[in-house]
């Protein structure tokens, strides 16, 4: 799963710098890869554990897209978040917090500076996924 987040997160943060957005196409392909690399992970689990598994995974996500909403981040953003957190599951919160500090960083730093254009979030969103899936992998 990492090296689906960290490809994810390079292409979307290098179309997020350049044109302000996050293709549709991109979003979607990483939601079908996931799909099937939880299926994949699934394939000899009974369906009781599969459903609870979606639905675990489908609240986290909607809870991202919750909070990034709050957050008025663009909807490209949002989806991203949605992806994100059905990708990390129990592991959305400490996501959350890392992405709220740093849309803060960047939301200060921004308005210091005085700009008036829209803010690249895709590099936090994507940044702080990599960061809590390494530290998860790497701890255990």
């Amino acid at each position: 799963m990492i090296p689906l987040l960290l490809a994810y997160t390079a292409i979307g943060s290098a179309f997020d710098l350049a044109e302000r957005r996050v293709p549709n196409l991109l979003t979607l392909a990483a939601i079908g890869t996931l799909g099937v690399l939880n299926g994949v992970r699934l394939n000899d689990a009974e369906p009781g554990e599969i459903l609870a598994d979606v639905a675990i995974r489908a609240g986290f996500a909607f809870l991202a897209l919750a909070v990034l909403y709050l957050c008025e981040v663009e909807s490209g953003d949002i989806k991203a978040g949605f992806l994100f957190g059905a990708a990390l599951a129990w592991y959305t919160i400490p996501w959350l917090v890392l992405v709220c500090a740093a849309l803060a960083v960047v939301v200060v730093m921004e308005g210091r500076t005085g700009r008036v254009r829209s803010i690249p979030f895709f590099p936090v969103l994507g940044g702080a996924a990599c960061a809590v899936a390494g530290g998860v992998a790497w701890w255990g």
